[in-house]
């Protein structure tokens, strides 16, 4: 039986593996881009300085992160793995890979709960994972190495559900409510919004509990140690990061007036929900009329969604009170994790954004991949249940649907991987491994010469931190170049480089392609 499920996994694994693997396989890495390029740099520079940063990771949180564990492991593979942008890629790749298995299974397993046959409960997965791991901004996940914090804990957070799923089905096995807050609170040791996660398993090992309790049945596998278990680490977790947070963190920075942001707040929610929808089905991330004066006058919208949420939850417990049956707690389930995921996600925003504004206060979670993305899998239950329902059709009819609806999902992103991400995020299509392979070319061909290196802008690399340059790079391009630390690399400014006398530099033949790459401007 065991045999049989590895077997099976595996090649959901591998068939998940090739299409997403195909998709994703020509996407430039970014491993210069921002906090990934930090990395890379502070890794490969003195002892001194690897040693104060590991220290910092350790001892310090900041903007709701405490994951020292995770954030050294990244730090310590940007140091074993350097510029080589083929690992880079291939591990996201993976991780979506393992992330669209397990959404399958779940969609899945989920389907044959609730009556569904095989092929219908096959074919619903299958929509359900097309429409997540291809949509469109997902690109930028596996561009950016650094974004592998959120992906592991989108896997965690589906590995949580995974097993509450498996308690719906199975209430007489006491493994699973272990698993579920097991992969919880670990979510939590790869990034902050662990704390979403943990919220919603909590509520609905709650749930159960109080059902088992109005409706005994002889076997069934307890609740309260687990969710008590898990409440006292993540309280433990919360503490020690609190503690450690950087000086200039943990007062209350802001000047807003209570009521004012809770309005903000609320009018959040409804903008919050529409531009996750927004972001997964289309191209345009651009708003209009998203600042704090717009958001406050949209709070009774945010009311009306906290309410009907609360009657999703509030109906699927009353059902599960009615019939503690498998298909009413998986509804339980699948509706009680998506609800408190996302409105803690808001939680989080908002006490991020009470205690340490950012500059366009909650607008600016309404626009970028990093924030909605993780957002949409938080709705992956109420998509299912969406799905299920067009499952109930004859197969053929249900098949042609869901076929359709994976086939869109793959098409649009392909769609707008030729056609829209060049145009739209230049930068991010910018191959890093051509542009870098490049610089250190130009570096290696002017020591050749004994000219100083000049010192590029790498903004159009390094984009959110755009005003880093090849200088700050140095411990990086020195590990590339296999230069020592005795040795000094001369570097020339710039503008200085501009504005002199370039004949020197003919026989450095990297330069133009730098030029190219970089999308810099060196003639007079």
């Amino acid at each position: 039986m065991i045999h049989r499920k590895i077997t099976t996994f595996a090649f959901i694994f591998l068939a998940w593996g090739l299409l997403v693997g195909l998709v994703y396989h020509d996407t430039p890495s970014n491993f210069l881009r921002a906090e990934s390029g930090w990395y890379l740099f502070l890794s490969h520079s003195d002892p001194a300085v690897r040693h104060d940063f590991e220290k910092m990771l350790l001892t310090k949180s900041s903007n709701g992160h405490y994951a020292p564990l995770a954030f050294l492991a990244e730090f310590e593979t940007a140091k074993l793995v350097g510029s080589r942008a083929a690992f880079w890629k291939w591990r996201q790749i993976s991780v979506l890979t393992a992330m669209a298995s397990l959404l399958f299974l779940i969609a899945r397993t989920g389907g044959r709960v609730l009556g569904l046959p095989q092929w219908n409960a096959g074919f619903a997965g299958m929509a359900v994972t097309s429409l997540f791991i291809f949509q469109p901004w997902m690109r930028e996940f596996v561009a950016w190495p650094f974004t592998i914090m959120q992906l592991l804990w989108l896997l965690l957070s589906l590995l949580a559900l995974a097993s509450l799923v498996q308690m719906s089905r199975r209430p007489r096995e006491a493994r699973w409510p272990w698993a579920a807050a097991g992969c919880a609170y670990a979510s939590l040791h790869v990034f902050g919004l662990g704390l979403a996660t943990i919220a919603a398993t909590a509520m609905v090992l709650t749930g159960f509990w109080f059902c088992d309790r109005r409706q005994p049945s002889p076997g069934v596998a307890p609740t309260f140690r687990p969710l008590l278990v898990l409440g006292f680490l993540t309280l433990l977790h919360g503490l020690l990061m609190f503690t450690l947070l950087s000086s200039t963190q943990g007062t209350e920075t802001t000047a807003c007036q209570p009521l004012p942001f809770i309005k903000t707040a609320l009018g959040f929610i409804s903008n919050f929900a529409l531009a996750t929808l927004r972001n997964s089905l289309s191209t345009n991330q651009q708003l209009s009329g998203n600042g704090p004066v717009h958001l406050i006058r949209d709070w009774l919208y945010g009311v009306s969604i906290l309410l009907g949420f609360g009657l999703i939850v509030a109906a699927g417990l009353y059902r599960c009170l009615q019939e503690n049956a498998p298909p009413q707690r998986l509804k339980f389930v699948f509706r009680t994790f998506a609800v408190v995921s996302f409105l803690s996600l808001i939680a989080l925003v908002s006490a991020r954004q009470w205690y340490e504004p950012s500059a366009h206060g909650f607008a600016d979670f309404l626009v970028g991949s990093r924030y909605l993305i993780p957002a949409s899998f938080t709705l992956i239950g109420l998509l299912a249940e969406l799905f299920f329902a067009l499952s109930i059709a004859p197969r053929l009819l249900s098949a042609c649907l869901l076929t359709g609806i994976t086939a869109c999902a793959l098409l649009g992103n392909l769609h707008f991987t030729a056609h829209v991400y060049p145009v739209v995020v230049r930068q991010s299509a910018t191959s890093h491994e051509r542009a870098w392979r490049a610089v250190v070319a130009m570096a290696r061909e002017c020591i050749q010469e004994g000219l100083p290196i000049p010192n590029v802008p790498l903004g159009q690399l390094t984009q959110e931190f755009y005003d880093w340059d090849l200088k700050l790079f140095e411990p990086l391009l020195r590990a590339d170049l296999h230069v020592s630390r005795e040795h000094d690399l001369q570097f020339v400014s710039w503008q200085e480089f501009l504005n002199g006398s370039r004949d020197g530099y003919a026989p450095v033949l990297s330069l133009p392609k730098v030029q190219r790459e970089l999308r810099l401007r060196i003639d007079r």
